[in-house]
């Protein structure tokens, strides 16, 4: 009975730092796009970055990304905030040879956060190495 109990307090130890654990990416004004478009250099490419639609929880919005060279296969998107809210994992559309979009539908949290973040991984035609980045927003 001891040994249980040990392991249920280790469990609950080691539980309760990971789940309020502080925003699990470092937060960068520079790449917030809530009041503004952003240009972001990647390693093999650039990209503008800004909002078509007005974000707003439980609507759908679309964010897009215009790319100065052309030679992207495909891009993926994963969306989440500090506190886990489920998966939000999306193929983006190709709308122009330079242009993606992402259209989702965030949800809005409980405890009253509101600021979300996207990490998009871009996968090249050329084979070359994929690069990724982060943005960051809010939803309310």
């Amino acid at each position: 009975m001891k040994k249980i109990f040990l392991a249920v307090v280790f469990i609950f130890l080691i539980y309760i730092p990971v789940s309020f654990a502080e925003f699990p990416i470092p937060y960068s004004e520079d790449l917030d796009i809530t009041n503004q478009n952003i240009n972001i250099n990647l390693e093999n490419n650039s990209v503008k970055v800004g909002f078509i639609t007005p974000v707003k929880a439980f609507h759908p919005f679309k964010i897009s990304l215009i790319f100065k060279n052309n030679n992207i296969e495909k891009i993926t998107s994963s969306s989440n905030m500090a506190m886990s809210m489920g998966v939000f994992d999306n193929e983006l559309t190709k709308v122009s040879d330079n242009e993606f979009q992402l259209t989702q539908t965030l949800v809005k949290c409980k405890s009253g956060n509101t600021k979300w973040f996207t990490k998009f991984n871009i996968y090249y035609t050329s084979g070359k190495k994929m690069d990724s980045f982060i943005i960051f927003y809010d939803v309310k």
